[in-house]
């Protein structure tokens, strides 16, 4: 109900919830086959990583070394309770920006309730142009996932003050 509050250029987003096990368990699996992919083109072959290390400086060890932990087990959606997938046109002007504004609508809601919540840029990655997940969502013709929401983790809770490092501010025109 929130998202649709979020600043907007595509009046026609949908969300789409996913709470079955069922549908979670394969999209997780399209997404560990995704990230076995990538790591098996740019990540085990030594010459390969190398070479994108010294074109590309961000790329560094510890990023090989966390794809390695993660390539036999599942928990990226599996571990949450629900997904929430905002879905549309992506030709329209800044649907993804769209998409993302009313998912930050959500997480506050969301955080206010007490209930954890992360935003999945990866999941997008593996899963946006995959047709089986498209089928698993029951997207409509030309329809494409501009963001995902993983959704509940009881376990945490926010309060509504920052507590630690404060950001500096000032009145402007003031001493």
């Amino acid at each position: 109900r929130y998202g649709i509050y979020a600043p907007t250029n595509n009046y026609n987003l949908r969300a789409i919830l996913v709470d079955d096990q069922a549908a979670i368990d394969e999209l997780e699996e399209i997404n560990l086959r995704f990230v076995r992919r990538i790591y098996n083109l740019f990540y085990r072959p030594w010459i390969v990583f190398g070479l994108l290390r010294r074109l590309t400086p961000a790329m560094q060890e510890k990023d090989k070394v966390k794809i390695e932990a993660g390539l036999d087990r599942k928990g990226v959606f599996s571990h949450a309770p629900a997904m929430v997938f905002v879905v549309g046109h992506k030709w329209i002007a800044h649907s993804e920006a769209s998409a993302h504004y009313a998912l930050y609508n959500m997480i506050l809601y969301a955080q206010a309730q007490g209930v954890g919540s992360t935003i999945s840029g990866g999941g997008k990655l593996a899963l946006g142009s995959n047709k089986a997940a498209h089928e698993v969502l029951g997207l409509e013709k030309g329809e494409s996932i501009l963001a995902i929401l993983l959704l509940g983790y009881p376990a945490v809770r926010f309060r509504n003050k920052v507590n630690g490092k404060a950001m500096p501010a000032v009145w402007a025109g003031g001493p």
